[in-house]
């Protein structure tokens, strides 16, 4: 993936020599740099809970897979509701939340987005910030007017 094209589906990307060589890129370690970002850029962070699942489906190709994929993980982990909105990214880029009936630890959350389609570069950002103990590894940035239904 192109420099551009990986900063534009993920913003809050910055250069860090430490993770480079496994990603190219870094994430902002610190919750609060995401959140000065997000203020920059006019819009607001939404961090993910132990029961909600962050989908960021970036294709077509992968929204269609992602509907392939969903009745294995209904049949086998229960969930009540789901919202999508359109990224701020806009074309098919989708943020899809589920919200599942039980809690989940972030690797558990991290390999059931990655199954469903989730960008696969964002999951292991999310595993790395996790790892270095972040205390929102999985987040997306939203429009202002952007509430979570769910």
């Amino acid at each position: 993936m192109d420099k551009n094209k990986f900063e534009q589906l993920n913003p809050y990307i910055e250069k860090n020599d430490e993770m480079k060589t496994l990603t190219g890129y870094s994430p902002v370690v610190l919750y609060e740099d995401a959140c000065a970002k997000a203020k920059e850029q006019g819009k607001i962070i939404v961090v993910s809970e132990p029961t909600l699942l962050m989908i960021d489906i970036d294709s077509s190709e992968a929204f269609l897979e992602y509907l392939t994929r969903l009745p294995t993980v209904e049949d086998h982990i229960e969930y009540v509701t789901e919202q999508m909105v359109t990224s701020f990214s806009g074309g098919s880029h989708r943020h899809i939340y589920i919200r599942m009936k039980s809690r989940m630890s972030v690797r558990e959350q991290c390999a059931i987005q990655l199954y469903l389609c989730s960008d696969p570069v964002k999951e292991m950002l999310s595993l790395i910030l996790e790892k270095k103990g972040d205390e929102h590894p999985i987040l997306f940035f939203e429009k202002l007017d952007f509430t979570l239904d769910i």
